[in-house]
């Protein structure tokens, strides 16, 4: 390597290279071949290769090759594909049930209907809110699949239930090997960029609903501590921080607030399905193992720098969890996924890294990897950093 970076053709040539040797190496002594002895498949024949390039960690100027043989690679067996099938399935129903039950959960607990007459008309107002979760679920299993079979890649996605906003995207992982970073950011980009934009377009056709209407003829009220910090300020309605007043849980009352009161602001099921869908995709885009977020990071930005957003995204989610409201239960949703995603072993991208592993993306890439993960940060900012960008921004002018 003299100066740049080799790629999928240098690779190749490596591997011809070393096939052709291992064809000619008859003609040799046998202690000249490059094969050991248990590199000989059934028949004779040379047992399949892959070829690994990595970066060199002491000098810059080199690449480390490793030569492996395809048997002895870790690759799921079959009973642990249906192992994660069957989780697939059971964890795909469970996001089905809790998308729409946030019809009943969202707005109250079942015993605040003092009849069916209301229980029914409450269903009838917010029975969309259950699609609009799901079709921002679809979008994003979808898009992932069509990129990986695109990429002749086969992948297998587990959704991920919550209780907060019904789901927080999906899991995967690969039963195959990445030739480079860039496969695996595509694949990593292609689910959370469409259940974004999924998102962003029902969130805006439910605001533009909304805020052209009167507020007493919209069916739903909910706290503004449910919505997103930056769409309830783009509404009008401005959160009280914790340092001023208790925020409103879900189960509170709201005369326990006094006389500051966290407003209820005025949303149909779109708008509302739209702002819990965001809040979902943010999660996704977190820098945490076993979410996008974290292979985004690592295929744009290199590990060390995906080690130190997971440490800072571990960090902040705790300092969220101590919050006893909306916010405090979806964090601590997104920190139990993300413990348990790493227990069942989703880390696959460290035990095999791709095959080309020196070449970097390309500037158009990187550019949309920090367009994401600065969206997930906006998502998720609380209402008190949004008040201290703000004093800064006002100190500076």
């Amino acid at each position: 390597k003299e100066g740049q970076s080799p790629g999928k053709a240098q690779s190749s040539m490596l591997l011809q290279m070393l096939e052709e040797r291992n064809n000619s190496s008859a003609a040799r002594a046998p202690c000249e071949t490059i094969w050991p002895a248990n590199a000989v498949a059934d028949g004779g024949a040379p047992a399949a290769l892959e070829v690994f390039l990595q970066p060199c960690p002491l000098e810059k100027d080199h690449v480390l090759l490793f030569v492996f043989l395809q048997r002895d690679l870790p690759c799921p067996s079959i009973e642990d594909q249906k192992d994660v099938e069957g989780l697939s399935l059971v964890f795909g129903v469970a996001a089905i049930i809790l998308c729409n039950a946030q019809a009943l959960l969202v707005t109250g607990e079942l015993e605040s209907f003092e009849s069916l007459e209301l229980l029914w008309e409450h269903i009838e107002t917010s029975w969309l809110l259950g699609p609009v979760l799901m079709s921002t679920l679809a979008a994003s299993l979808l898009a992932r699949g069509s990129v990986a079979q695109s990429s002749s890649i086969e992948i297998q996605q587990i959704p991920l239930p919550s209780l907060s906003v019904g789901h927080l995207s999906s899991s995967w992982s690969s039963r195959g090997l990445f030739s480079t970073w860039q496969s695996c950011f595509d694949i990593a980009v292609a689910g959370p960029s469409a259940a974004l934009i999924v998102s962003l377009a029902v969130t805006a056709l439910g605001c533009s609903q909304v805020m052209g209407s009167d507020p007493a003829s919209v069916p739903l009220e909910v706290p503004a501590i449910q919505l997103p910090a930056f769409l309830a300020a783009a509404m009008g309605y401005q959160i009280p921080v914790e340092a001023e007043e208790p925020l409103l849980t879900l189960t509170g009352s709201l005369d326990s607030l006094g006389a500051k009161e966290v407003p209820l602001v005025p949303v149909n099921a779109l708008l509302l399905g739209g702002s819990m869908s965001l809040a979902a995709v943010a999660a996704s885009l977190l820098p945490l193992q076993g979410f996008d977020g974290h292979r985004i990071a690592k295929a744009a930005f290199g590990a060390q720098a995906a080690s130190v957003m997971e440490f800072a995204t571990l960090w902040a989610l705790c300092l969220e969890v101590e919050r006893d409201n909306f916010r405090g239960v979806f964090c601590s949703e997104v920190i139990i996924l993300g413990i348990a995603q790493w227990l069942l072993g989703s880390r696959d991208d460290e035990v095999m890294p791709p095959k080309d592993a020196v070449a970097e993306l390309d500037v158009a890439r990187k550019s949309v990897a920090a367009a994401l993960l600065g969206a997930s940060l906006a998502i998720l900012l609380p209402e008190e950093a949004w008040q201290s960008i703000a004093s800064l921004a006002e100190q500076q002018q």
